[in-house]
């Protein structure tokens, strides 16, 4: 269980730093979306299967996050193969960034590390605004 605890959160500083790094690489477009699909495979139908196993509380707020992590993961791709982002895309964005601080404010007097992976999406999310701002 304590290993579980820190590798969520290190897979999604990896994949944050992935990003950064490969922006304005389009060669390796395929190789991120390989990783994108993978981890967005985890976080959503997988650790659905190891919710409803186990008697765990809120299972709707961890289900919500986990569907919203695996979202974010998908946007990620998204925004890396566009040149600009339409206004919906903008909203889209923004969207599910109310969406991970709903989360983030319902996890934040839990005794879980759900609320750190939800501050990495944050920081994720405002990356993502920002590529085709700078």
């Amino acid at each position: 269980m304590k290993n579980k605890t820190y590798f969520e959160p290190a897979i999604l500083i990896l994949i944050f730093v992935l990003y950064q790094f490969l922006i304005n690489e389009y060669l390796f477009s395929l190789i991120y979306l390989v990783i994108i699909i993978t981890i967005s495979i985890y976080f959503f139908p997988l650790k659905l299967i190891s919710i409803f196993k186990n008697n765990v509380s809120d299972k709707v707020f961890k289900i919500s996050s986990a569907f919203v992590i695996a979202a974010i993961l998908h946007i990620s791709y998204i925004s890396f193969v566009l040149p600009e982002y339409s206004n919906a895309f903008k909203l889209c964005i923004l969207f599910f960034t109310l969406v991970n601080l709903f989360l983030l404010y319902t996890f934040s007097n839990k005794k879980n590390n759900i609320k750190y992976l939800h501050i990495i999406m944050l920081f994720f999310l405002t990356a993502i605004y920002m590529k085709n701002i700078l």
